[in-house]
């Protein structure tokens, strides 16, 4: 049979953290790489040599083990086991040859080393991130031998925020004081990808004019500004126009200096008092209790 595991791998090589996949699907921790009695990393023979990535470092890795930073260089080490009857690694095995199939979620991860030749049991290889975040899908099968193959789900996850897009529905709203659009806040890493990862506290101010966000969503009023937790889904918040005509100017930012997490964001809305709003009708009336319908169009 087939089990597999990912563990980090540091840019020394050293192993930080391993876990076995069993068949199941279910995870156990295995210990370090110097407590363990397998085959250090890096004995694997590949089949053919393609180009290696050097020099590459983990900055931060995730609780789970199926998942590494999408910043284009973070290495998610996997390793199989070819297993007898018994359930012991067959150490004999120096011969059969690994394949490592990306399924879905190209875009996500690759893997240089596609086939990869067994010894003492055990073959090894990298799984290497992209910029790109998302879930990919991979397949591991023994080749020219009736063994199951093992698929596996891994998560090339979003770093932390280094800039906002705060987005309007409309960049024009009527004066008055009653007007009103939602604004979507979106965090982004330094790659473009939403930073959905882990819980952000988000503050929004209005830095010129007299319109306003909608104090009912703040979850923190004791705090200046309005306070928002930006996660899995980007939040979204009403924006308010000002009695009189004004170009307000909207503000995000996040800031934690203990993590060195820094972001903000900026966009205009124009709020104007020479709006009018035309609405015309294909009918002029529709018979009761019945399913007639008529088009209504707005022009601005």
């Amino acid at each position: 049979g087939l089990t597999e595991g990912f563990y980090v791998r540091a840019k020394d090589g050293a192993v930080s953290e391993e876990y076995v996949f069993e068949e199941t699907g279910s995870q156990e921790k295995a210990g370090t790489g110097a407590e363990s009695e397998a085959v250090e990393p890096g004995t694997a023979e590949p089949v053919a040599e393609p180009e290696m990535i050097e020099n590459t470092e983990i900055i931060e890795f995730a609780e789970h083990t199926n998942e590494v930073l999408a910043d284009g260089e973070s290495i998610l080490h996997t390793r199989v086991e070819v297993s007898g009857e018994d359930g012991k690694i067959n150490e004999n095995d120096n011969g059969s040859v690994v394949q490592f199939s990306i399924l879905d979620g190209s875009d996500h991860i690759d893997i240089p080393f596609s086939k990869v030749k067994v010894k003492n049991g055990i073959a090894e290889t990298d799984i290497v991130s992209k910029k790109s975040a998302g879930f990919a899908y991979i397949k591991v099968e023994l080749l020219d031998q009736d063994f199951p193959a093992i698929e596996r789900q891994i998560y090339a996850y979003p770093g932390p925020p280094v800039s906002i897009d705060l987005v309007p529905q409309s960049y024009i709203l009527k004066a008055g004081g009653v007007s009103k659009t939602p604004v979507k806040i979106i965090l982004r890493d330094k790659n473009g990808n939403p930073a959905i990862n882990a819980p952000y506290n988000v503050t929004l101010k209005v830095e010129e004019g007299d319109s306003r966000f909608d104090e009912s969503t703040d979850t923190d009023p004791n705090t200046d500004g309005i306070q928002l937790t930006a996660f899995s889904e980007p939040p979204v918040i009403d924006f308010i126009s000002s009695e009189k005509p004004s170009v307000a100017r909207l503000h995000a930012e996040v800031n934690i200096p203990d993590e060195e997490i820094f972001a903000e964001g900026k966009t205009l809305v124009s709020v104007r008092d020479d709006i009018k709003l035309l609405l015309t009708s294909e009918k002029i009336s529709l018979v009761s209790d019945s399913d007639e319908k008529t088009v209504i169009k707005a022009e601005v």
